[in-house]
């Protein structure tokens, strides 16, 4: 996994990051932007759960004398990364397709892009596509790599280190808080259904 993250860090190519959630996926994209071009900027997060039709109306608007609020224009020479794409309608998802699909749209404006798009779900989205819930040409967009992130139940070997790592924060560093050998073998063996959400 840290080869692939290195890996998308160099490269403007669209990823999507797919698991459970609580997962980390967001955690992921962050690391991501953080070793990339843009480590100077904050990313631009979305989350498409969040907001409103006027809101997602101001993103994916085409009025060439307000674009700024344009998802893309916001987030030029920047990450974005669109958490819960999956929670978008097909009305919307179409409006995405348009500026993924017309770049001169933007060159027409003089406007030249350079974003990296992480898009996260806690969907398959090949399942989303055969319900007829997610467009597949807007899948093909956004996905020329994929990464999953694996539930802690199927990665017990790193929930020792996130829970010291959380509390060595907690306690400022202090060595002298920590947990008793049969609470890290409780803590270990627990399936933690809600991911590293639930173990922090």
């Amino acid at each position: 996994l840290s080869k692939k993250i290195h890996e998308q860090s160099l490269s403007n190519s669209r990823l999507i990051v797919s698991g459970e959630f609580g997962t980390g996926k967001k955690h992921l994209a962050n690391l991501i932007h953080h070793k990339s071009i843009f480590k100077d900027k904050l990313p631009v997060s979305i989350d498409f759960k969040k907001l409103t039709n006027d809101a997602l109306d101001k993103l994916f608007i085409e009025d060439t004398n307000n674009l700024n609020e344009n998802i893309f224009v916001r987030s030029n020479n920047n990450t974005l990364i669109l958490l819960n794409i999956d929670s978008l309608t097909i009305n919307y998802q179409k409006k995405l397709l348009f500026f993924l699909e017309n770049e001169n749209f933007f060159k027409e404006q003089k406007i030249t892009l350079n974003n990296k798009i992480i898009s996260l779900t806690d969907k398959d989205l090949n399942n989303e596509i055969e319900k007829g819930n997610f467009i597949k040409r807007l899948y093909v967009r956004i996905s020329t790599d994929n990464i999953t992130t694996l539930p802690l139940s199927k990665r017990r070997d790193d929930i020792l280190p996130i829970l010291d790592y959380y509390l060595s924060n907690i306690s400022g560093g202090s060595k002298n808080v920590k947990f008793s050998k049969s609470a890290l073998t409780r803590l270990q063996m627990y399936d933690w259904p809600g991911n590293i959400s639930q173990l922090i």
